[in-house]
């Protein structure tokens, strides 16, 4: 072999070695016009790697010849992949066990046993916790007077917290947390936020309790399911929610403040409204809310707006009801109903079974591309569209 640094000049990069390999060769960095720079071969082209291994911390993750950027803590060594894409170092993670012990610095080997104590060893460059899979019975009050941190960014990893008694959880720094479930039977708040604080919320689940989750601050949503509540999200300030599922509940969401909705489901409210935006300004799209207070003579029987709130490519359902399903709502290509409202559909979006609880779409339902635009993904994250338009409502129909 031994292709040289002028053979290479100017070459396409796929050109730049020969079909021995996988070795390491030289090759121009076409993509820049810069210095030459290491690569390997391999099948007769230039890579830039073969492992993790031979790429940089920044983009840590080999995927089919090139560096990228991690997606899932699997993919790195200390389990922790950041929220920039690049693999957070072990010596700058706290580690949490259900098995260890609250003492020490909370390192890999040595992890604590609550996060109660772990906050009092984070800091602004050390604020990343990692919880071994596990339950973790515990009653948390993160605060600024028992962390440095200002910031926590808390990975799960499926476990779940449990509280000790009626209080719940309380959290009043920004915070990022992935992959948790919080439960607090009887607590007047499951999880409670500081008005100030900025949070990311992925894959978490909150159930039990007078208020399930209290949005306070600035809040941003993906994959949350709230359940089991008197009244499952109560908002002050700003909320933007993605995939989420709200159900078997006394009341669903109210407060005041702001909202941006889409791709979820509200269903088994029992005793409130599903959705009262009386003094709550935003939209709501691409989402299925059913519910009925049939028992009820007052309107409406499932959600109420103030003239600030539209209600998009939605379903809107109160089976077994004859009061007005929505009052006060700006509606766009949506269906509401059976009861008709102006400006909107009643015909029946057929739901697989909605009986059971499963409110997929049916194969001839009439929510099945009603529009030209849409999310990537429906509350599930399967992709839209499946067809030539995007559904309406929470479910993207898959033949």
């Amino acid at each position: 072999g031994g292709l040289t640094t002028a053979a290479l000049e100017g070459a396409p990069r796929r050109q730049c070695c020969d079909s021995v390999g996988p070795r390491r060769v030289y090759h121009r960095a076409v993509s820049t016009g810069g210095d030459v720079a290491d690569a390997f071969c391999s099948s007769g082209a230039c890579v830039q790697c073969l492992a993790s291994s031979d790429c940089a911390t920044t983009a840590p993750v080999c995927d089919m010849g090139a560096c990228r950027r991690c997606t899932s803590d699997s993919e790195c060594s200390s389990n922790i992949c950041g929220s920039d894409g690049a693999c957070v170092a072990d010596s700058q993670v706290v580690y949490l066990d259900p098995t260890g012990a609250d003492a020490g610095t909370c390192v890999r080997t040595a992890p604590c046993k609550t996060l109660t104590y772990a906050q009092s060893q984070a800091s602004d460059t050390r604020f990343t916790v990692s919880m071994a899979v596990g339950q973790y019975n515990d009653t948390v009050s993160v605060t600024p007077a028992k962390t440095s941190a200002s910031k926590l960014d808390i990975h799960g990893h499926g476990s779940a917290f449990a509280a000790v008694g009626d209080i719940g959880f309380v959290i009043l720094v920004s915070a990022t947390v992935r992959d948790l479930a919080f439960a607090a039977q009887g607590a007047s708040g499951v999880l409670r936020l500081s008005p100030d604080g900025v949070y990311e919320f992925d894959s978490v689940d909150i159930s039990g309790g007078f208020d399930g989750f209290l949005t306070r601050g600035t809040v941003i949503a993906r994959n949350l399911h709230v359940h089991n509540c008197t009244n499952a999200v109560q908002l002050s300030g700003s909320l933007t929610v993605d995939r989420a599922v709200i159900n078997d509940s006394g009341a669903g969401v109210a407060g005041s403040g702001t909202l941006a909705m889409t791709n979820s489901l509200i269903f088994g409210m029992q005793s409130g409204l599903a959705l009262d935006l009386t003094n709550i300004s935003g939209t709501v799209s691409f989402s299925t809310v059913v519910g009925s207070l049939a028992n009820k003579t007052s309107s409406p029987q499932t959600m109420l707006c103030s003239d600030n709130g539209t209600v998009a490519s939605s379903i809107i359902w109160a089976p077994g009801s004859t009061g007005a399903p929505v009052v006060g709502c700006n509606l766009a290509t949506s269906i509401v109903g059976p009861t008709g409202v102006a400006g909107a559909s009643n015909a029946d979006p057929q739901f697989l079974g909605a009986g059971s609880g499963d409110f997929h779409l049916s194969a001839t339902s009439p929510a099945i591309d009603m529009v030209g635009a849409g999310p990537a993904t429906d509350f599930e994250g399967d992709p839209r569209p499946q067809g030539v338009r995007y559904d309406i409502g929470a479910d993207e129909y898959r033949p």
